[in-house]
């Protein structure tokens, strides 16, 4: 498989809660007042006592993939195929988490919307490190630095298109170096499909 860049982003450009950048924009998709920010070629999510999300407003569907760099994660996370639904803080989706309670790498699809289940857990030995998350048919891998070495994998067909995302929840956490690709192999209705975040992933709290 050959994989595109459809999006990427450095986190070195002006703070802000929209956070702006190349060929597509984070939307936040929670309503807490909590925010993240551009400073230092990094982005840190401040969650307070809930969860902060922010996903790539591009739609791609078929094979996808997502990867961050955790850089300080507790509880941060890192999704494919995201379908932003109903109300502002529903969702569906597929992601992989560190849990910081647990120091487990967790695998969970969130559907239907709002509804976690935990798909597959293992135990990575870290939490910082490039976390990637990739969803190419009905088999879902995750890495950690390149390696799936103690990560989770699973197979599940229930969503098939969507955005990807990450979030951060309970306590401030860094990201950096966000990336977003696609099987060039495959277009559908002429937008290519996306896979692609293979840096930290981050915890994710639910």
């Amino acid at each position: 498989m050959t994989w595109t860049t459809q999006f990427s982003d450095a986190f070195t450009n002006t703070d802000g809660t929209s956070l702006s950048t190349h060929d597509a924009t984070w939307v936040k998709r929670t309503t807490i007042a909590a925010t993240i920010q551009t400073n230092r070629g990094s982005a840190p999510a401040g969650a307070g006592s809930n969860v902060v999300r922010y996903s790539v407003n591009k739609t791609l569907a078929n094979d996808q993939a997502m990867q961050a760099d955790f850089v300080s994660p507790y509880n941060l996370s890192v999704g494919v195929r995201h379908a932003h639904v109903g109300a502002e803080d529903a969702f569906t989706g597929y992601f992989v988490q560190y849990n910081g309670g647990t120091a487990a790498a967790q695998l969970y699809s969130q559907y239907p919307s709002g509804t976690f289940n935990l798909l597959a857990s293992t135990t990575p030995g870290a939490a910082t490190g490039a976390w990637r998350i990739e969803a190419v048919g009905t088999g879902l891998t995750t890495y950690r630095n390149g390696s799936t070495a103690s990560m989770p994998a699973a197979t599940d067909g229930n969503i098939a298109s969507g955005q990807a995302f990450f979030r951060a929840a309970t306590t401030t956490s860094t990201f950096d170096s966000a990336l977003v690709e696609d099987d060039a192999g495959v277009v559908a209705a002429g937008v290519p499909k996306f896979e692609g975040l293979r840096r930290n992933v981050g915890r994710l709290m639910h």
